[in-house]
């Protein structure tokens, strides 16, 4: 399930991939941030000219 979140909507979307695929199909030329993890699949879509990558670090100890 994906979740994206402007200041005016919320849409939920389904694909069984974590693809980036699915980003670039929802937000297309858009720009902003994307919130995601550190997999490199996204890197296509987190590119200087669309979006910024945006995530949580953790370490454990």
């Amino acid at each position: 399930m994906w979740t994206f979140i402007t200041a005016s909507a919320i849409f939920f979307t389904f694909d069984p991939t974590r693809s980036a695929k699915v980003p670039d199909r929802v937000l297309g030329k858009s720009k902003g941030v994307l919130n995601v993890d550190g997999y490199s699949g996204y890197n296509t879509v987190t590119v200087p000219e669309k979006r910024r990558r945006a995530g949580c670090s953790w370490t454990t100890t």
